[in-house]
């Protein structure tokens, strides 16, 4: 018995810490293809998903996850298929989409069948794990920030990159054409990378870890609440060097929301001061760099800041005909480039995920995802989620019309986040009615089990 109890506990932490190594390095490694994803490689591939590749061993880490969470769950007797899709709200609109998305993926193309069926696999494991588990997330979400933050400053410091090509970090010089610059002071200033392939990546990652961590550091006491309160407030900084104009309204929408909530507390003034404490260092940024932040929002008229609206008011122009032309399959999941090239052969990939999802899925597609977007505020309404559950939530919607980094079906990293933030949201209250089917089943299971005994004696 002491053994098998060991070897229980033993899978399980090995699950935790993998879970946990994994979603750090997922969210600040750039590519699976090089950094840390490439270290003491396993295979060598000629071709995989469009170009050469060694992956190596950390690449096993979601199969340690999926594989030991499952080992671990058997052990416990605790696979309930009646749970699986619990709350029916948001697994059954996830599930739809993911099926529309695999139905519509086009067989001719490898390349983006392996990435969007990797990035959905990831978000189904990470949300099913943080939904079911219930991980510790602070450490994880603090290493993450200090990791991209500290990165990201050095970079915007030094104007170029800090030469982590061991990292995944990418060669970056604002004077070369294909860098993301702002224009501020007669000059172009780096937006910073930090471990990303865009500063606009690397907003979305520290807000969304941001939004999660900053409740945790009001609770926290001495040493603990220290600690954080010092991630936060780089946090805040790395951030702001990001200039990423959808993550600053995002990260705003979602304060507001959360401090706006009055039913898990209502903060005395201590409180209050407290948490702004960490948002000291930020004010400094601001009084230093302020005018490279507004001129995001004012110099529009520069040649940077005019090709970027001009780029996204022709691409929602260009999502509206494909939606048009094909309204009710859409044009398939990773297809998007495909069928809008035609229209304007320097196009990207809209940077709107309603326009994205009915773009590629149809109107179903786009149903769904309404579905699953508006659970979580009705779930709210019914007190089952807290207000620092649904503010990121918030966030991910405000972030989402500007940009498609929080969303399932950009990459396997965004993938990663979705899955993260849909689990968060997944985590609600039991209700009594509820309560009283899981004591009634447990209590029919014991009988049933008290019944076989007596009858085997």
């Amino acid at each position: 018995m002491n053994s098998w109890l060991f070897f229980k506990t033993a899978v399980s932490r090995v699950v935790y810490f993998a879970f946990g190594l994994f979603v750090v390095l997922g969210l600040v490694t750039p590519s699976w293809r090089y950094g840390p994803f490439s270290w003491w490689p396993l295979l060598s591939f000629e071709r995989l998903a469009g170009a050469p590749v060694t992956p190596g061993v950390l690449n096993l880490l979601p199969v340690i996850v999926g594989l030991g969470w499952l080992t671990a769950r058997l052990a416990n007797g605790r696979i309930s298929p009646s749970a699986l899709w619990h709350p029916p709200g948001i697994t059954l609109p996830l599930a739809g989409l993911t099926a529309l998305g695999l139905a519509s993926m086009d067989p001719a193309s490898p390349r983006r069948l392996f990435i969007y069926t990797g990035a959905l696999a990831l978000m189904w494991l990470v949300y099913l794990f943080t939904r079911d588990e219930r991980p510790f997330l602070p450490p994880i979400l603090a290493t993450i920030i200090l990791i991209q933050s500290s990165v990201a400053l050095g970079q915007f410091f030094r104007q170029g990159d800090l030469g982590l090509v061991t990292l995944g970090e990418l060669p970056l010089n604002p004077a070369f054409s294909g860098i993301t610059v702002l224009f501020a002071r007669g000059t172009r200033w780096l937006r910073a990378y930090g471990l990303t392939a865009h500063p606009n990546l690397l907003g979305a990652i520290l807000m969304l870890a941001l939004l999660l961590l900053w409740p945790h550091y009001g609770r926290s006491r001495s040493w603990q609440k220290a600690g954080y309160g010092m991630v936060i407030a780089v946090g805040l900084c790395g951030l702001f060097v990001s200039f990423s104009r959808a993550a600053w309204l995002a990260m705003g929408s979602g304060i507001i929301v959360w401090w706006g909530d009055k039913r898990p507390f209502s903060p005395t003034r201590h409180q209050f001061i407290t948490h702004l404490l960490p948002t000291l260092p930020l004010l400094l940024f601001i009084l230093t760099y302020g005018d490279l932040a507004l001129s995001r929002f004012t110099a529009l008229n520069t040649p940077i800041e005019s090709q970027s609206i001009n780029q996204r008011t022709s691409d929602i122009q260009i999502a509206l005909h494909i939606i048009t032309a094909n309204p009710l399959h859409g044009v398939g999941m990773g297809n998007y480039l495909s069928a809008a090239r035609p229209f304007n052969e320097y196009a990207v990939v809209v940077h709107n995920v309603p326009l994205l999802v009915t773009a590629e899925l149809g109107l179903p597609g786009l149903a769904l995802w309404l579905w699953l977007i508006l659970t979580p505020f009705q779930l709210y309404r019914q007190g089952r989620l807290s207000g620092e559950q649904i503010a990121p939530w918030v966030a991910m919607i405000v972030i989402n019309q500007f940009d498609t980094m929080l969303w399932a079906g950009s990459n396997w990293q965004t993938g990663i986040m979705f899955g993260l933030l849909t689990g968060l949201v997944a985590q609600t209250k039991i209700t009594h009615d509820e309560s009283t089917a899981i004591f009634s089943t447990s209590l029919r299971q014991n009988e049933a089990s008290k019944t076989r005994h007596e009858e085997y004696g």
